[in-house]
């Protein structure tokens, strides 16, 4: 058993850690951008239109597909109050 006091990992390797997944997060980064100037181009849409819109959907079809079965298995009250806090102003 690890006590909540006792570090996991030390402060050099969690900067290594660190270093390491900021530079796989820099290349994919550079990849997702390629990608979407690609997709740009050849389907003749903007570039703000695919980031502001498609990718935000096609990021949250998982939480929409789960949406529409919760709703079709008439658990649509539990769907809402898994979703978080709703402020209705």
């Amino acid at each position: 058993l690890v006590s909540e006091d006792e570090a996991v990992l030390g402060f050099t390797s969690a900067m290594v850690w660190l270093a390491v997944m900021t530079v796989i997060t820099a290349l994919l980064s550079e990849y997702v951008v390629s990608t979407i100037e690609a997709a740009s181009e050849s389907w003749e849409l903007s570039v703000s239109f695919i980031s502001i819109i498609l990718i935000p959907i096609v990021g949250n079809a998982a939480e929409h597909a789960g949406a529409i079965i919760f709703a079709f298995k008439n658990k649509l009250v539990s769907r809402i109050r898994s979703s978080g806090p709703v402020h209705t102003h």
